[in-house]
Parts: C-alpha cells; structure tokens; sequence
C-alpha cells in the first residue's frame, strides 16, 4: 500500500526508519507541513497541526494499551466462556 501512494524516495526513507514507525510518521507529517506553512494562510495550517496531535495523542493511547498486560482472571473467564460457547455448537 505505501509503494502505491509514496513517491520511491519516501518508501526508501520510511523502510529505513527504526521500529517506531507510527511516530517518524508523525514526524515526517510535521515536516511536510512546516515546508508548506509560507504557502499556506495560518486559518488553514492550524487545523492541520491540530490533527496531527490528535492523531499522536490517539498513537500514544495505542501504544498503552498494548503495552498493558492482560490480567489472567480475563484470560481465565475467556477461555472458558469460549469452550462453553463452542461446546453447545
């Protein structure tokens, strides 16, 4: 899907970011936008800014619930709300 959108310059720099790739995404937006703000009137480029931070508040929430542990008492009860249910099919 990247290959489709990006230019091959783009592909090459995003295949060769660290493992973080929802924040260099993040940040080569900031960049792209910076370059655009001289062209751009200040009504339109602030919605754009306010997006993105919504946008990395929203990846740092992803990034803690992943990394939250699952409690066992939910794991427990779903395992075995799961062979229940596939017991009576």
């Amino acid at each position: 899907l990247i290959r489709t959108i990006l230019p091959p310059e783009e592909v090459a720099w995003l295949e060769d970011v660290p493992s973080d790739m929802p924040t260099t995404v993040l940040f080569r937006l900031r960049e792209l936008l910076a370059s655009l703000v001289n062209d751009l009137p200040r009504t339109a480029s602030q919605p754009l800014e306010d997006r993105i931070w919504q946008l990395e508040g929203h990846f740092g929430t992803l990034k803690r619930i992943l990394g939250s542990p699952i409690p066992p008492t939910y794991t427990r009860h779903t395992s075995r709300v799961l062979c229940i249910f596939l017991g009576l099919l």
